[in-house]
């Protein structure tokens, strides 16, 4: 571990490498409070009470405010300040106090319990990244989960207006996916479904976006597409799977995926939920029209309620086999 030793005379260095830590030293507290905006892996700070330009107490409150994340346990070397001081110090957040002179075996074990501390700390924003993670990806595919995709295309369709630049969404559901899970299990829809993230994602360019929208269905939204640029890239994706079985547990099996695509394109009165519903319609019709197929429903400038169906990205059906 390293450690900031900003107290060069009074705390033996040579001691603490002895013990294990990589020390970094400081002759005063600026120097001390660079080395600590610089070093990431600076996570334990030793300080004296008294130095030139910042003391110790101005350096802690500093590493305070800036809210140091992972955290930073500053230690202070005092001299037997009067309870007013301490108190101070402790205002500011200084993690412990070392009396001077120092007993080795004091410093030993306050160094040891800092570790713990530290430890925790590291354990703690650990646990808090995991419940972030699953707070906003879904588990089996690693895409955005529906919570999160739908802030994210708040965001996005709010860029659009705001650039007046064009904003696609698309829907895909693989085709069959209950007859899959029926024939082959629960594992094999799994790994389908995983199938479908990876393909599209490897298709997507890196500032598009696909999520698990629901249990067989996908959301992808493109920014800066038209819905004829969005069919087109859909149309692509599509291909993916009927060139290329997905492997399974119990082997190949072939996939076919249906596309619904849609678009803001300028309609100010157009909003997320109401581009979600027309990306609905346009999967149910591709579903309808016998599915492994792209079809675009694209907003004219009169609004949603006057819609024309393209069907430029529409393939014949080609059905899965057992």
């Amino acid at each position: 571990m390293k450690v900031l030793l900003a107290a060069t005379d009074l705390v033996p260095a040579a001691k603490l490498t002895e013990w294990g830590y990589q020390v970094v030293t400081a002759q005063n507290g600026t120097e001390a409070w660079q080395h600590l905006l610089q070093d990431d892996e600076l996570h334990l700070a030793i300080l004296d009470r008294q130095m030139p330009g910042l003391d110790g107490v101005e350096v802690c409150r500093r590493i305070r405010a800036a809210a140091c994340d992972p955290y930073i346990y500053v230690m202070l070397l005092t001299a037997g300040e009067v309870p007013t001081e301490i108190e101070t110090a402790l205002e500011s957040g200084v993690d412990d106090f070392l009396h001077t002179p120092l007993n080795e075996q004091e410093l030993y074990v306050r160094l040891r319990a800092a570790r713990r501390i530290l430890d925790l700390h590291h354990r703690l924003r650990f646990a808090r990244s995991l419940l972030l993670k699953e707070a906003i990806y879904d588990p089996l595919t690693g895409l955005w989960n529906r919570k999160a995709v739908m802030e994210l295309f708040w965001q996005d369709l709010a860029r659009a207006r705001r650039d007046d630049t064009p904003l696609a969404v698309a829907i895909v559901e693989p085709d069959h996916l209950d007859q899959i899970a029926e024939q082959h299990g629960r594992l094999a829809e799994s790994m389908v479904m995983c199938g479908v993230a990876e393909r599209a994602s490897a298709v997507l360019r890196v500032y598009d976006r696909m999520a698990r929208l629901e249990r067989k269905r996908f959301l992808i939204i493109l920014p800066d597409c038209t819905a004829h640029a969005g069919g087109k890239i859909m149309e692509r994706i599509r291909r993916q799977f009927t060139e290329r079985p997905v492997n399974i547990s119990e082997g190949l099996i072939p996939i076919t995926v249906s596309i619904g695509v849609t678009a803001w394109e300028g309609n100010k009165t157009v909003s997320q939920d109401d581009l979600l519903q027309v990306g609905y319609e346009a999967i149910e019709q591709a579903i309808l029209a016998g599915r492994n197929r792209v079809e675009v429903i694209e907003p004219i400038t009169a609004g949603l309620t006057e819609i024309v169906l393209r069907s430029d990205f529409a393939v014949p059906l080609e059905s899965i086999r057992s």
